[in-house]
């Protein structure tokens, strides 16, 4: 949700960038901007506590919604405590990294969950939500593309229910008059996302922007130069890499 409204609302105000974007894991998607491949990148802490880069800007804190089966004993309630699911299966990606949030999470809610379906894909996670082989956790921004019959998404009431979600950029692309405009954009759209998706507290500190994925306005200030006119002829599309963290 927050990274095709960005995209949209930069392709309507720069029509002269052809954004690049590419899809990964957070930590997939931080060696690549370190070595420039990427100019920003969208990561979280869905897997980690806290993220080791600088370069970062906080967007918005995301919460971690529950996906249960539509017939569940507690598919009626509104906000489910982690602990009430303590005997129930739980389906994960087969990643030491995702695992070990699953049980950072369930740990602080007194259990160790047990976690028979190793499976990343959120068609197949939900398919078997849908059909009673267990539950999963779902960040509330894909929450409206997850929507399907037979699964129920709550919110979570204990525990470490919430991600940070940052864009962090590349040292070499920090002037780059795109990659500027679309830190804008990704911050207007995290600001409209509403109390589901409040801003996070900072942990550290723009050629078109190539980005990859997986804050509120403040002054007025100068808007950057035409993103399309820099490095080239006017008119002449400009590429710019961005990246999107999936959860």
């Amino acid at each position: 949700m927050l990274v095709p409204r960005a995209l949209a609302r930069f392709r309507a105000r720069h029509p002269g960038v052809l954004p690049l974007l590419r899809e990964g894991t957070t930590e997939r998607l931080l060696p690549m901007l370190e070595a420039g491949d990427l100019d920003i990148a969208l990561v979280s802490t869905h897997k980690v506590p806290s993220i080791a880069a600088d370069g970062l800007v906080a967007l918005l804190d995301d919460a971690l919604l529950v996906a249960l089966p539509s017939g569940h004993r507690l598919a009626a309630r509104e906000r489910v405590p982690l602990g009430e699911l303590a005997d129930e299966p739980w389906i994960v990606a087969d990643d030491p990294a995702a695992i070990a949030a699953l049980h950072a999470r369930c740990e602080a809610a007194g259990f160790v969950p047990r976690t028979p379906l190793r499976v990343a894909e959120w068609i197949s996670k939900l398919g078997l939500v849908a059909e009673g082989f267990g539950v999963t956790l779902v960040p509330a921004l894909a929450a409206s593309a997850m929507a399907r019959d037979g699964v129920v998404l709550r919110a979570v009431a204990s525990g470490r229910s919430r991600r940070a979600v940052y864009a962090a950029v590349g040292r070499h692309a920090r002037r780059s008059p795109p990659v500027t405009a679309f830190l804008a954009d990704l911050r207007e759209v995290a600001a409209e996302l509403g109390p589901g998706a409040e801003r996070p507290r900072p942990e550290g500190g723009s050629r078109a922007p190539r980005a990859g994925s997986t804050g509120p306005r403040g002054r007025p200030r100068r808007s950057p130069p035409p993103a399309g006119r820099r490095g080239g002829r006017a008119g002449t599309p400009r590429r710019s890499c961005w990246s999107a963290a999936c959860p």
